[in-house]
């Protein structure tokens, strides 16, 4: 550091708000309140809120995004910046020395870095802001357990109480979504395979974030108020303008009247903390083996917390879900058709209620990804929209063998 950090100036305000403006949630009409803002080495760092999301930012004072830059990379990826930030590095940790790529993404900004080792590194910083360092504590648990399948922690830094960004290794591998034919049921049995020993490393985390936890009487309630939850939030995107399919609220409102039973059986397993969001972006072919990425969570989780955990079944479902995507963008083998594959790599859905379970978790999953494409009107939203009327209708057959108690390709 070349110079301490202090209080903003009023010109460094207006910076700060126009960063923070940059980064409102969806559909949010309103101006964002700046709570904080400090000047750092030349950068602007601030916290405010926008529509009942905290969100902070990081920014050159012509406006550019700081994590595109040298400077301001090494200072957040090192963990060497002075307070409101705190954060660790692993000894050793690479250096960014050139930006090769950088993107959006919905709750923050990603670049990936040449390092002084010459290998790739991602530097995540996150606009939305996280109540926990949730991802840092997995991954660096996961890299001391010496599972194999997931990416390296480099380091990590809060601002406040908040996680701000994380620093990790780059894996250049193919995601599975990308792949086809024979290629694709390869993969997807490393893929289950890798699920289920990420799915036993974690439950064995001493650390509260992810320790396992016995279920609770009023867990199959909870998690049904998603599905009413998420049916009142798509009413109301629909009215600001947003593309809901008409048909999608209707078979969600029917399905949230009929999957009760299917909520009683995933009440029925003790809660973990899982991957949350293992669709076939973030699962990654490379090196022979698939590496399992980006353990942030779904963006949108609400009405679930964001550190609440669940069976594991969630994580089947997310995979499931992730197969019929592929089926309605083109790859009609994907769904049901290689589900078996997966599932049986895996070790099955844990009997009956297992698949049952899986089964609430498949509904609950497309009620999540039809809020997911009408906030993000990411042209997408008829897929969930087919998915939810097929089940509510008994014409997709997984779902229906699922509800009924039989998990194609296991137990």
């Amino acid at each position: 550091m070349s110079a301490e950090p202090r209080p903003c100036t009023g010109s460094e305000e207006r910076a700060a708000l126009g960063a923070l403006r940059a980064w409102r949630p969806p559909l949010c009409p309103g101006e964002p309140v700046l709570e904080s803002c400090t000047a750092i080495d030349g950068y602007i760092a601030a916290s405010g809120y926008a529509c009942g999301s905290r969100i902070q930012a990081a920014t050159t004072p012509e406006g550019g995004e700081a994590e595109e830059t040298p400077g301001w990379a090494s200072l957040v990826a090192l963990a060497m910046l002075p307070p409101p930030f705190t954060g660790a590095s692993v000894e050793g940790a690479p250096r960014p020395a050139s930006l090769e790529r950088s993107w959006r993404g919905p709750t923050g900004f990603s670049t990936v870095w040449l390092t002084s080792r010459g290998s790739p590194a991602l530097l995540r910083a996150r606009r939305v802001a996280a109540d926990s360092p949730l991802e840092p504590v997995v991954l660096g648990y996961l890299n001391a357990s010496g599972y194999r399948w997931a990416p390296r922690l480099y380091g990590y830094t809060l601002l406040g109480d908040e996680l701000y960004s994380t620093y990790r290794e780059w894996l250049p591998g193919t995601p599975l979504a990308a792949l086809r034919g024979p290629e694709l049921s390869a993969a997807l049995e490393l893929l289950g395979s890798a699920l289920r020993g990420l799915h036993e490393a974690l439950a064995g985390c001493g650390d509260p974030l992810c320790s396992p936890e016995p279920g609770e009487p009023g867990d199959a309630e909870r998690w049904m108020y998603r599905l009413e939850y998420r049916v009142s939030i798509l009413e109301r995107l629909a009215e600001l303008g947003a593309r809901v399919p008409e048909a999608a609220l209707e078979a969600l409102e029917r399905l949230a009247g009929e999957v009760a039973p299917l909520a009683e059986a995933a009440a029925g397993f003790d809660k973990q903390r899982v991957h949350g969001d293992p669709h076939l972006h973030n699962a990654l072919l490379h090196a022979g083996g698939v590496y399992i990425v980006d353990y942030s969570g779904e963006p949108f989780r609400e009405p679930a917390g964001p550190l609440e955990k669940e069976p594991r079944q969630r994580d089947l479902a997310v995979v499931l879900r992730s197969l019929h995507y592929l089926h309605e963008l083109g790859v009609p083998s994907a769904y049901p058709g290689l589900a078996s594959a997966f599932l049986a790599a895996y070790g099955g859905c844990g009997g009956r209620l297992g698949a049952e379970a899986t089964a609430f978790w498949m509904v609950e999953r497309a009620s999540y990804e039809a809020v997911y494409e009408a906030l993000t009107s990411s042209g997408l939203e008829g897929v969930p929209a087919a998915a939810l009327e097929a089940m509510a209708s008994g014409a997709d057959p997984l779902y229906t063998r699922l509800a009924g108690g039989h998990c194609p390709g296991g137990r």
